[in-house]
């Protein structure tokens, strides 16, 4: 099969959509910053549950990552421990 050739017109509609999805996943972030510590300063949380859980949960992917495909282990609930 023979490789494609990608238009520059197509390159910069790449860009922008990767713009765009980075914006979303930065506002979503914040969100959820924001709804954590709200939740953790109304005493509804505690901060070692929310770490306990998010391991776990991390955990679980790792063990349920085909490996073929992604790899050792896939990290899709990180958390920022600072």
């Amino acid at each position: 099969m023979k490789p494609t050739r990608t238009s520059a017109w197509d390159q910069v509609q790449t860009m922008a959509q990767l713009a765009d999805v980075k914006e979303s996943l930065y506002r979503n972030t914040l969100a959820l910053s924001a709804l954590i510590e709200l939740l953790v300063e109304k005493g509804v949380l505690a901060p070692e549950d929310f770490h306990r859980k998010a391991a776990r949960l991390e955990q679980e992917d790792a063990a349920m990552a085909d490996p073929r495909r992604y790899g050792s282990s896939t990290i899709s609930h990180s958390v920022d421990r600072s």
